[in-house]
Parts: C-alpha cells; structure tokens; sequence
C-alpha cells in the first residue's frame, strides 16, 4: 500500500511540475480575419484576412501608436506574427481595412466581427464581437450568431471560437476592449500604404486590448487527488 501511495504522490507532484513548466509559455497572435456584418456571407468581398494573394481584402496589424506595420503589400508578406506575449503582459494593436464601411455605429448594426489566430490559423483562438455600437462591451462571436467565418490558414470557412480567451498552458490571452472608428485613410485594399485610387477615402481602425492572466485555480484538481491519496492512505495504516 505505502508504493502505491509513493507512486500516485509522485506522479502528482510530475502533473503539477509539468503545469507550472507550461506557466509561462508565450502566446503570439498570427493571424486575423473580419467578417463584415452587413452581408455575412461566402462572397469574398464580406471577409477580410491577413493571408494576401486571395480576392479577399486585406488587414494590416501593428502596435498601437506604432507608424510602421508587422505585414505589408499582397503575397507572403501579408502574413504577420505579433510579438509574443507573457504572464501579466497587456498589449494594444491596430487592425486596418481599406474603407471606412467595415464599422458600422449603429445600435442595431454592432459592426465587423473579428477573428484572432494562434500557431496555425486553421481554427480561431478568439472571435469577438461587440454588442451595439462601436465602443461598448465585448462578447464572443458564436455559431448561433454567425454560422461560419473564414479561417486564416486557406481561407476554408470554419465555426467561430466561441470564446473571448484562449489557453495556453497555464497562461490565458484574453481580448479586453475593441473599438472600430473610422481613420484617414491609411491602407489600401492590398497594400499597406493609401489607397491614392481611392482619392484618399477614409479606412476602418480597430484597436484591440490584450492582456495574460494565469489560468484560474490551475491545479485543482491535482492538488484534491494528493489530499484524496493521502487520507486513503492513513485511513489504511
């Protein structure tokens, strides 16, 4: 009794160095895609990615009061890896989209709905929303508000995430503000410089707030087996 009691204390204490090991692993947005509410559909003029080299328009990221952006022009360039993000960390980024119709203010309109990647933009970690209006409260994008979104790995419509965080490890990156405005313009459709086509029409800029939080109550449930394993085994003594 007492190995089988060493046994499942060992392994215990493994899970709970294995939890705290993964603590700290960083968390990189790589991609985005909108959806723009007005028309939610699969033309591709009503979605816009961070892929490039597609019909779709495309989003151009970089740190809030940055001048210079993370992607660039309409191939492989357009792709972009935000600089990671750690345990207690916040961060704000800009997203650009040509014209101003992205961000609709109304109440009843609560404007484009976006999406955010991480490691292979097959799937989205985060889809949000906001709840009427450009600058109010934040909710998740979910599959009973809009069936599917595209993803940022090929384009291949998906099901929304659901969810405003997104886990790794023991870490949770969590969208905690949006606001869509409309900005001089700044992006072309494919190109991250003016639409000078475009006789300088106004562009979309939606600011996104990011922060890392530990994962609440991360060890639980190994900590209830080490107590559950240790009275088991006075009461057998």
């Amino acid at each position: 009794m007492k190995s089988t009691f060493l046994t499942i204390f060992a392994a215990t204490i493994g899970l709970l160095v294995i939890q705290a090991g993964t603590a700290n692993a960083a968390i990189s947005i790589s991609g985005a895609t909108l959806v723009w509410a007005a028309d939610p559909s699969d033309d591709p003029n009503s979605f816009a990615d961070t892929i490039g080299g597609n019909a779709r328009w495309n989003i151009y990221v970089r740190p809030e009061g940055a001048t210079d952006f993370l992607n660039s022009d309409d191939g492989a360039s357009t792709r972009f890896e935000a600089p990671a993000l750690s345990l207690g960390d916040t961060a704000t980024w800009e997203f650009f989209v040509n014209t101003a119709s992205w961000g609709d203010n109304t109440v009843n309109n609560p404007g484009s709905y976006l999406n955010l990647f991480v490691g292979d933009r097959s799937g989205p970690a985060i889809s949000v929303r906001l709840t009427g209006g450009n600058v109010t409260a934040v909710a998740p994008l979910t599959s009973s508000l809009l069936a599917l979104i595209p993803n940022d790995a090929d384009g291949a419509l998906v099901a929304p995430a659901g969810r405003l965080s997104y886990d790794s490890g023991l870490d949770r990156l969590t969208v905690t503000g949006l606001k869509f405005e409309t900005v001089d313009d700044t992006v072309s459709s494919f190109k991250d410089l003016p639409d000078l086509q475009g006789a300088g029409s106004p562009d979309t800029k939606i600011t996104v707030n990011l922060e890392v939080v530990l994962v609440p109550e991360p060890s639980t449930g190994f900590l209830a087996i080490l107590g559950a394993s240790l009275l088991f085994f006075r009461r057998r003594r």
